[in-house]
């Protein structure tokens, strides 16, 4: 090749690579290979996005030197506000602020963000850094702060509801119905942060006079321990008949763990709930794949607590293809109790949790014997459902979930993720129409590889000791027909 054809071939790729860059910017674009597509924007994104009536700006402050999966993190997010600009013809501007001195740290504080502490690992030791890694998004109607974005976050639904929060000033109104032995407000920590983006909470006593607001859009009627009266059950048909809709978290067994007791409850919302064909039955669920409990034991003069497995408390694996569902991996249960349906045929009845296939329905009252070796035939039952949506053919929806105390963060501790996934998904699927919920459960948990199938644990092991081989041997070949043809035209060249 000759100094002229070499100087035009170089000008070629060059111009070429530019229009490639430059194209690039005003179509970015991205190939989504995950199992959830959690790198493509949701339809509800572009909904929202291309719906806005007023600039939304986004700060992002991230510190420098951080850990590879913040990076991460940061890139995801840097890549994602690039296409929310785009999608929303820049009605969404944003800024990413490096927090490398005392003045942009100053301005993140002012803003409403804080430090966090990051554990760094320099030098086979671990220490401890201060950074921020937090968003602040404001629009004329609102502003909305998100002091930590963490590498398990879905970025798209934590962007997208935070625009939606303070590009809207209108939310619909939620009601947690008290005067029963409901839990208060206060002991749905968890519960109450994801719900008040979207929603105003307020709680409500029905009395015999009480009218409910029309601007209510649902009801959560959860965890109820005394009897609701009949005139309570009036207001909630009518409320259902206006299109209105209920969350139900339905406690139909309990257990007394001072007696070792497993006991049936009734407040009357079974009852109501069986005049629509809707059964809930006094009976648990039990399940091989539980938690555990701890068991005093004693050893000589010692008392050593041992955890013991537990299959009064099911762990919830298996789930219908259902928005509610969407996502979930493990929700963890207190108790369940079997739910089925016989009502009208025009209204649509969904199971959406199921045990799992080793699993049993047994009747209360019953005795809890902790002491108990489990093993697979103890449980000759498989997919009974504990969990239902409802569609009813006035227009309302329902969701009705046999554990009343699942979402529940007080003396729990922190909550399972999936629990409030749960929650928030059925409040969502009954109460808004903007399909959010698709994008909730867009981030990978836990999946862990001792649950999977045989054939697929089998194909993950050769795979990785496969791969790196076949690799290996592909690049050997494409360099040596690399080579093959270098010499080849070295010979042709010499030859002329």
């Amino acid at each position: 090749m000759n100094r002229k054809n070499l100087i035009i071939a170089s000008v070629l790729i060059a111009s070429i690579v530019l229009v490639v860059n430059l194209i690039s910017k005003k179509l970015s674009f991205r190939i989504d290979l995950t199992d959830d597509n959690i790198y493509t924007l949701s339809k509800a994104s572009y909904d929202i996005l291309e719906d806005l009536d007023t600039p939304v700006t986004i700060k992002a402050y991230f510190s420098e030197q951080l850990p590879p999966n913040i990076i991460k993190v940061k890139t995801d997010l840097e890549d994602y506000l690039v296409e929310y600009a785009n999608v929303s013809s820049d009605m969404v501007a944003y800024e990413i602020v490096s927090t490398n001195d005392d003045e942009s740290e100053k301005e993140a504080m002012k803003s409403g963000l804080q430090p966090v502490m990051l554990n760094i690992r320099e030098k086979d030791k671990i220490t401890q850094k201060k950074a921020f890694l937090g968003l602040v998004i404001q629009s004329e109607k609102g502003k909305d702060v998100i002091p930590y974005i963490s590498p398990s976050m879905s970025l798209e639904y934590t962007l997208t509801t935070s625009i939606k929060k303070v590009s809207n000033s209108d939310k619909p109104k939620l009601a947690f119905i008290t005067g029963h032995g409901e839990p208060t407000m206060e002991k749905y920590n968890e519960l109450n942060k994801n719900l008040s983006v979207l929603y105003d909470l307020t709680e409500l006593r029905i009395e015999p006079n009480t009218k409910i607001d029309k601007n209510i859009k649902t009801l959560i009627v959860n965890a109820t321990k005394d009897s609701i009266p009949e005139y309570e059950f009036a207001k909630y048909d009518e409320f259902l008949k206006n299109g209105g809709n209920i969350y139900i978290g339905i406690n139909a067994v309990d257990g007394d763990f001072s007696k070792a007791q497993g006991i049936p409850v009734t407040t009357r919302l079974e009852t109501w709930l069986a005049k629509k064909g809707i059964k809930v039955e006094n009976k648990f669920v039990m399940d091989q794949k539980c938690n555990s409990v701890s068991v005093q034991r004693k050893q000589g003069y010692f008392s050593m607590s041992t955890q013991v497995r537990f299959p009064y408390l099911p762990i919830i694996s298996n789930f219908s293809d259902h928005p509610i569902t969407k996502g979930l991996e493990n929700v963890a249960l207190k108790f369940a109790s079997p739910i089925s349906y016989n009502g009208d045929s025009t209204n649509i009845f969904t199971p959406i949790m199921f045990s799992s296939k080793n699993s049993k329905i047994v009747s209360t009252p019953l005795y809890f014997d902790v002491n108990k070796k489990w093993s697979t035939s103890d449980f000759g039952q498989r997919d009974i459902p504990i969990a239902a949506a409802l569609k009813l053919a006035t227009g309302g929806k329902m969701v009705i979930v046999t554990d009343g105390d699942f979402a529940l963060s007080e003396g729990r501790g922190r909550v399972n993720p999936d629990n409030i996934n749960l929650a928030v998904n059925s409040i969502d699927w009954i109460s808004d129409d903007t399909g959010l919920i698709q994008m909730r459960t867009k981030a990978i948990t836990s999946r862990p590889i001792d649950e999977m199938e045989d054939s697929t644990k089998a194909f993950i092991k050769y795979l990785n000791l496969l791969l790196p081989i076949i690799l290996l041997i592909i690049y050997g070949l494409v360099r040596y027909q690399m080579n093959r043809t270098k010499r080849k035209f070295l010979k042709i060249e010499r030859y002329a």
